[in-house]
C-alpha cells in the first residue's frame, strides 16, 4: 500500500514502523467491527516470525474492547507473549471418532470391526480419522480385510493417499517444495509443465482433498501435514532439483522478492545445494532484518549464511564470512549492548579474518566497535590503546574518516580518565576535520550521525567544565538536527546528555522531561544501554521532586538494567546518586557504604571523572552525620580531584531541592 509521505516514514525507527503498521491493521479491524461482531483467525502461529508475534501483541491490545474474537491455532509448545485464553484440543473421544467415521460414510455402512479398528489406530486425531476412513472407502479389499490394510500412522495414511494419485502425484511434490501456499504459474515452472495444463491437474488434487483454491491463481495444501507428506514422496536429490527450479523461477518472475523477502529464495538455494547463490541472499536477508529492527530474524538469517560459508569457493569464502560476521556483530550489539560477551566474540573472530586478508575498512569498523566495548565496560586503558591504534591507522593510510574516528575515540576516552582540557581539544579537532562528503565512510563503523555524536560528547565535556550555557546550545541544536534527519541513535545520545545537563543545572522538572523523552526514543529503537541510563535520570529527578522512595527504587532498577548490558562507565555516578537519596532518607551509614563502593569502582577503573562528585557527597553526608573532621578531609579530596581533571564542582544543595 502506498504512503502519502515517504520522508515521514523514513524518519520512523523500525519499532515505530511496526507499531504504526500494526495499529493500522487494528484500526481497519475496528472499522469493520462497527458493522457487527467479527472473528480473525491466525493459523499455525508456532511458525510465524518474531516480528509478526510482536505485531499481534500490539493488535491484541488495541482490539481488546472491540466486538471481536481472535483465534490462534498452534502446537502445544507455543506460548503467546500477550494475554490470551488457552483451549487445549484433546483427542476425540472414541464415541466422537465413531460419529465422525459414520458422517464420512453416510451411504456405505462400515462393519463394526472396521470402525473399531479405525478408532484404535487413530488416537482420536481428526485428520487421521478422516484419512483412514477415506482409505477404507476407496478400497474394497480394505473393507473386506481392514486389519491388514489400514495404514498404521497418519503420515503413512497421507502418503498412501498421494501414492494413489498416479501422474498427478509429481505435481503435488513440486507444489510442496514451494510451500503450503503456491500459484499455478510457479508450480508449472517447478514441475516443468505447461502453465495451461496445471489447473486441470490441480483440480484433481482438489477433488482428492489434497489442496484447495484460495484465489484466482492461488492454491493451498488443505493441511500442513499433507504438504509434508507430499514433500517426503520425492528422494532428496529430486527435491534439490525442484528447489533449484523454485529459486530460479522466483528470481526471474518475482525479482522484487529478492529485495523484500530474500530469505525465501535463500532457503530454496540452500536446499538445492547451491551455497554460492544462497549465502549472499542470507546476508541480504540478515541486513534487511537488522535495518527494520527485526533482530532475532537477522540473527537466524546470518547464522544460516555462516553455516554454508565452508561450501563457498576459496576465492570468496573469507570475504563473505567477514561480511556476515560484521553484520551479525552489529545485530548482537543492538540486541545485547556494546559490552556484552557475545558480540565481542563475533568481532574478535572477524578481526582475525580481516587481518588475514588485509581488509582495512573492516578493521577500522572492528577497532571502533572494540573501542566502544572497552569504553562502555570502563576498560579505559584498553580503550585508550584502541583509540590510538585507530588514529595511527588513519594517519598511515591518509584516510581522513579514520583519523576523525581516532580523534573522536581518544577525546571521549579522556572524559572519564581526565583531564577534560585535552579531551575537549581532541573532540574539537575531530569536529573541525569532519567532512560531510565522507558520510558513507562512517556508516559501517559508527551508529548515529558522526557529527551529531561528536557534538553531544563535546557538550558533555563542557557541562563538566562548567560551560553549561554553551553546552545547552550545542545539545539543543543536536537534538533538533537528529529529529530532522530521523536519526534515533544520535537523538537518544543527545537527549541523555541533555537530561544530565538539566540534572546538574536546572530544576528537577526539566530533568524528568528530558529523561522521559530519552527513555521513549531509546525504547523505540531498542537501545537498552541508553534506556537504562535515561531511567537512572528519571529516578534522580523523581527523588529531587520529593518522592525519595520511588526515586530510589527507579534508580536502583535502572542501575541493575545498566549493569545487565555490561555497562560500567557511569556505575560510580549511579551509586553516588543513590547514596545521596539514601542520605536524604536518613540512612547515612547505608549511603556511606554505597559511596565506598563508588570510590572503589572509580579507583579500580581509573575513572577519575567520578571522584569529585563522590567525595563531595561523602563530605556532605559525613557533616550531616556529625563527623566534621572527616567531612573536611572528603571536601579537600573532592576539590583536589576536581582540579586534577578540570571539573567544576556542582553544589550539593541543588540536589536537596
Amino acid at each position: 500500500m502506498p504512503v502519502r509521505d515517504d520522508a515521514a516514514v523514513a524518519k520512523l525507527t523500525p519499532r515505530q514502523r511496526l507499531a504504526k503498521l500494526s495499529l493500522a491493521f487494528a484500526n481497519l479491524t475496528a472499522a469493520r467491527s462497527r458493522h457487527g461482531p467479527i472473528m480473525v483467525l491466525y493459523e499455525d502461529v508456532q511458525w510465524v516470525d518474531p516480528s509478526t508475534i510482536a505485531a499481534m501483541a500490539i493488535i491484541s491490545e488495541r482490539i481488546a474492547r472491540l466486538p471481536m474474537l481472535a483465534v490462534l491455532t498452534a502446537r502445544p509448545e507455543f506460548e503467546p507473549p500477550f494475554p490470551a485464553g488457552r483451549l487445549e484440543l484433546a483427542p476425540l473421544r472414541p464415541e466422537d471418532v465413531v460419529a465422525l467415521v459414520h458422517s464420512l460414510s453416510p451411504t456405505v455402512p462400515l462393519a463394526d470391526r472396521v470402525v473399531a479398528d479405525i478408532v484404535s489406530r487413530t488416537d482420536g486425531v481428526p485428520l487421521f480419522v478422516e484419512e483412514l476412513t477415506r482409505r477404507v472407502l476407496e478400497g474394497s479389499e480394505l473393507a473386506a480385510a481392514p486389519a491388514h490394510g489400514v495404514p498404521v500412522t497418519l503420515m503413512s495414511a497421507l502418503t498412501a493417499r498421494l501414492d494413489g494419485l498416479g501422474g498427478v502425484r509429481a505435481l503435488a511434490t513440486a507444489a510442496s517444495v514451494i510451500g503450503r501456499d503456491f500459484t499455478c504459474a510457479l508450480v508449472a515452472d517447478v514441475a516443468g509443465m505447461r502453465e495451461e495444463d496445471v489447473p486441470r491437474e490441480l483440480q484433481r488434487l482438489h477433488e482428492a482433498g489434497i489442496v484447495q483454491q484460495t484465489g484466482e491463481d492461488g492454491w493451498r495444501f488443505r493441511h500442513a501435514l499433507m504438504q509434508e507428506a507430499a514433500y517426503g514422496l520425492a528422494p532428496r536429490r529430486q527435491r534439490a532439483v525442484l528447489h533449484g527450479r523454485a529459486a530460479a523461477a522466483i528470481s526471474a518472475g518475482s525479482p522484487r522478492m529478492l529485495e523484500t523477502r530474500p530469505q525465501v529464495v535463500a532457503r530454496h538455494w540452500t536446499l538445492a545445494g547451491n551455497a554460492q547463490a544462497a549465502v549472499p541472499l542470507w546476508l541480504a536477508a540478515g541486513s534487511s532484518a537488522l535495518q527494520r529492527g527485526a533482530l532475532q530474524e537477522a540473527t537466524i538469517n546470518l547464522q544460516e549464511g555462516l553455516r554454508l560459508v565452508a561450501e563457498l569457493p576459496p576465492a570468496s569464502r573469507h570475504t563473505t564470512e567477514l561480511r556476515l560476521q560484521m553484520v551479525l556483530g552489529k545485530t548482537q550489539v543492538a540486541m545485547l549492548g556494546h559490552a556484552a560477551d557475545v558480540p565481542a566474540e563475533t568481532y574478535a573472530h572477524a578481526r582475525v579474518i580481516a587481518e588475514a586478508i588485509g581488509a582495512d575498512e573492516a578493521l577500522v569498523h572492528i577497532l571502533f566497535v572494540q573501542w566502544t566495548r572497552a569504553l562502555v565496560g570502563a576498560e579505559f586503558r584498553r580503550a585508550d590503546e584502541l583509540a590510538g591504534e585507530l588514529l595511527r591507522s588513519g594517519r598511515r593510510r591518509r584516510h581522513r574518516p579514520t583519523v576523525v574516528m581516532g580523534l573522536y575515540a581518544q577525546g571521549i576516552t579522556l572524559i572519564p580518565l581526565g583531564p577534560f582540557g585535552p579531551a575537549r581539544r581532541l573532540l574539537e579537532r575531530a569536529i573541525a576535520a569532519y567532512d560531510p562528503a565522507d558520510r558513507d565512510a562512517y556508516r559501517q563503523a559508527m551508529i548515529g550521525h558522526p557529527l551529531l555524536m561528536m557534538k553531544a560528547f563535546l557538550a558533555c565535556v563542557m557541562t563538566r567544565q562548567g560551560s553549561k550555557d554553551a553546552a545547552r546550545t550545542i545539545l539543543d541544536d543536536a537534538i533538533a538536527e537528529s529529529e530532522r534527519l530521523g536519526d534515533a541513535y544520535a537523538l537518544v545520545n543527545a537527549l541523555w546528555h541533555r537530561a544530565y545537563l538539566a540534572h546538574v543545572d536546572e530544576p528537577a522538572e526539566a530533568t524528568l522531561a528530558w529523561a522521559d523523552r530519552a527513555v521513549q526514543v531509546a525504547d523505540d529503537c531498542g537501545a537498552l544501554y541508553y534506556s537504562a541510563m535515561a531511567h537512572s535520570a528519571q529516578g534522580w529527578a523523581v527523588a529531587r521532586l520529593g518522592d525519595l522512595k520511588d526515586g530510589l527504587r527507579r534508580a536502583r532498577e535502572a542501575a541493575g538494567a545498566y549493569v545487565a548490558t555490561g555497562g560500567r562507565l557511569i556505575r560510580p555516578e549511579q551509586l553516588t546518586e543513590q547514596a545521596l537519596i539514601l542520605g536524604r532518607m536518613g540512612d547515612i551509614s547505608g549511603a556511606l557504604a554505597l559511596l565506598h563502593e563508588a570510590l572503589a569502582e572509580a579507583e579500580a577503573t581509573g575513572g577519575r571523572w567520578a571522584l569529585p562528585g563522590a567525595f563531595a557527597v561523602k563530605s556532605h553526608l559525613l557533616e550531616r552525620g556529625g563527623d566534621a573532621a572527616a567531612a573536611r578531609t572528603a571536601s579537600q579530596a573532592a576539590r583536589a580531584a576536581a582540579r586534577a581533571i578540570g571539573q567544576r564542582l556542582v553544589p550539593i544543595g541543588l540536589f536537596e531541592s
